[in-house]
């Protein structure tokens, strides 16, 4: 499908359309959609979900956790969350590897062969490997997201976000690896290494077809517009979709127990509504799949403060 032809046959590029949402771990989902239906689409003033620090850092985890030789995921997190391993000591980590022909996997049961490293990185390297060990030792017995929740858990990555963008960007952050272990609850019911190498390779599919997906704009269909509803504000679009009005998601869970919080998540939508030149649709989830269980929020109080005339509601199952 290239471009979206509506019932009177007349073409309508792909920017006529944005989607909004609350908050930025919404987006998988979306995004997921689109790229299946080979839809191009931009995250409006961010990056596309697969691509966020946070989740490319517990990717690489288990990434290294599935196949110790991937020293490319080894680069990537050895110092992440900082362990005051430097450039020389990760070198010398890595001659090691090369010298004795072993992964990290095998260093980390044999730990006394890093008795030659020095220097003040040493200790960071030897706590990696001991760290490893443990995450590696709990793949094989824990399901996917608890493999995920454990990553964040041992290696305090959650303190180290807060620690390095504050206050505001760590909630939005957290909220991603959130929806990130959400989504491999998908995997629960299958044992290692199945479930890791699916996980991976399911990833692997989507992140490859979306990168298939990314020239497809330049054909002159345009792309959809995904964006959270703070972002969206000074924007117009002809039809314009609210996903997630359901209670704790918009309004926000955070938000419902304090009266100010509400009226400033009710102007918000406010917001997202007149985003909408021609046509509005505000669509929640019947059930979420969260953390392993389902649960049913109820319908936003903000979509039921609007005036039925304004109204065409569709219930789908």
């Amino acid at each position: 499908m290239d471009r979206f032809v509506p019932r009177d046959d007349k073409t309508v590029s792909y920017s006529h359309f944005a989607i909004l949402y609350r908050t930025n771990g919404q987006s998988r989902l979306l995004e997921e959609a689109l790229i299946r239906k080979n839809i191009p689409y931009r995250v409006y003033g961010g990056v596309k979900f697969y691509e966020r620090k946070e989740i490319k850092d517990i990717l690489a985890y288990i990434r290294i956790i599935f196949n110790p030789l991937d020293t490319v995921s080894l680069k990537r997190i050895i110092n992440v969350p900082g362990r005051k391993i430097g450039e020389k000591s990760l070198e010398n980590f890595l001659e090691i590897l090369d010298r004795e022909h072993m992964d990290i996997s095998q260093i980390a049961e044999e730990p006394m062969i890093l008795e030659s490293l020095s220097g003040i990185g040493a200790n960071g390297v030897k706590s990696f490997a001991m760290m490893y060990k443990i995450l590696r030792d709990i793949s094989k017995t824990e399901s996917v997201a608890s493999l995920m929740e454990a990553i964040i858990r041992r290696t305090s990555y959650d303190t180290y976000l807060k620690d390095e963008y504050g206050e505001d960007e760590y909630e939005g952050k957290l909220e991603n690896l959130e929806e990130f272990v959400n989504m491999a609850s998908r995997y629960d019911g299958m044992t290692y290494p199945e479930n890791l190498a699916s996980f991976l390779e399911d990833i692997a599919l989507i992140t490859d077809q979306d990168r298939n997906n990314e020239n497809k704009d330049e054909s002159g269909t345009g792309h959809v517009s995904l964006m959270t509803i703070h972002l969206a504000k000074g924007l117009e679009f002809p039809t314009v979709f609210i996903a997630g009005a359901e209670e704790g998601v918009f309004p926000h869970s955070r938000t419902l127990m304090d009266a100010r919080e509400i009226e400033e998540e009710r102007r918000l939508m406010y917001v997202a509504i007149t985003r909408a030149k021609t046509a509005l649709y505000i669509s929640r989830a019947h059930e979420r799949y969260t953390f392993g269980n389902y649960s049913a929020n109820p319908k936003s109080r903000f979509v039921k403060e609007i005036p039925s005339e304004y109204l065409h509601i569709e219930e789908n199952r």
